[in-house]
C-alpha cells in the first residue's frame, strides 16, 4: 500500500492517420509487451508498451506511398464544396448539354438509323427484340422537344448553379419518368434492347441529376445579381 503509482505516458493516435491508414494495421498487430514491476511502482499494474509497426513503416518511402494511394483511391464526396464544387458541376452540365443536343439532332435527322445501330448492339449481346421502325411523326416530334427542352435545363443552370440549382430536380424527374416508362414497356409489351438500353442510361442520368444538385447546395456563394 505504501507503492507510488508509476505515471502513465498516453500517446493518442492521429486520427486522420488512423482513418487514411486502417488498411495499413492488417497483418502489423498492435503488440504489448509485459514486464515486471519495479520497487516503488505498483505492483497491480503491469507496464503496457505499445509498438506500432504501421507508424514505422510509414517512416519509410513505401510507406509514404501508401499513404499517397489511399488519399486517391478514397474519394471524399462531403469535402468538395465551394469553387471545386461549382466546377464540377458547370462541367458536367455542358457534357451533359451537349449530349443531348446530338442525340435530339440523331433523333429527328436519322431515327430509324439510331434504332437499327442500337438493335445491331443488342444482337451482338443478346437474344433481344429489334426496334420497331418510326411510323409516328408526332411523336417523333414530342422526343425532339423534350430532347431540346432537357438540354436547354443543362445550359441556363451551368450558367449559375446556384440560383437555378431547382431545375436539376426538374431535370431528375423527367429522367425518372423516361426511365421507368421504358422498363415498363420492355417488361409488358417487348423485350426490345433499346427499351433496357434506355432505363439503364436514364436511371442513371436521373441519379446524376441528384447528385448535382446535391453538389451545387455546396457551392456556399450567393446567387449572382440578375
Amino acid at each position: 500500500m505504501g507503492r507510488r503509482l508509476g505515471v502513465v505516458e498516453v500517446e493518442l493516435g492521429d486520427p486522420v492517420d488512423v482513418l487514411e491508414d486502417h488498411r495499413e494495421f492488417r497483418g502489423h498487430p498492435l503488440d504489448l509487451l509485459v514486464g515486471q514491476p519495479q520497487p516503488g511502482e505498483a505492483g497491480d499494474v503491469k507496464h503496457l508498451v505499445a509498438v506500432d509497426h504501421a507508424r514505422d513503416i510509414r517512416c519509410g518511402t513505401a510507406g509514404a506511398g501508401v499513404r499517397r494511394r489511399h488519399r486517391l483511391v478514397l474519394f471524399n464526396v462531403a469535402g468538395v464544396r465551394g469553387e471545386k464544387a461549382e466546377r464540377f458541376v458547370v462541367l458536367n452540365l455542358r457534357l451533359l448539354a451537349a449530349s443531348f443536343t446530338v442525340v435530339g439532332l440523331l433523333f429527328i435527322i436519322t431515327p430509324d438509323g439510331v434504332l437499327d445501330v442500337i438493335s445491331d448492339l443488342g444482337d451482338e449481346i443478346g437474344n433481344f427484340t429489334r426496334a420497331p421502325e418510326t411510323t409516328e411523326q408526332f411523336w417523333l416530334a414530342l422526343a425532339f422537344a423534350y430532347m431540346v427542352v432537357i438540354a436547354g435545363i443543362c445550359v441556363v443552370v451551368q450558367a449559375d448553379v446556384v440560383r437555378y440549382r431547382p431545375l436539376l430536380l426538374v431535370l431528375a424527374a423527367g429522367k425518372t419518368a423516361s426511365s421507368l416508362a421504358a422498363l415498363g414497356f420492355y417488361l409488358f409489351d417487348q423485350d426490345v434492347f433499346i427499351y433496357l438500353l434506355n432505363f439503364l442510361v436514364d436511371g442513371y442520368l436521373a441519379l446524376l441529376s441528384l447528385w448535382l444538385w446535391a453538389l451545387a447546395g455546396r457551392v456556399g456563394r450567393p446567387a449572382a445579381p440578375g
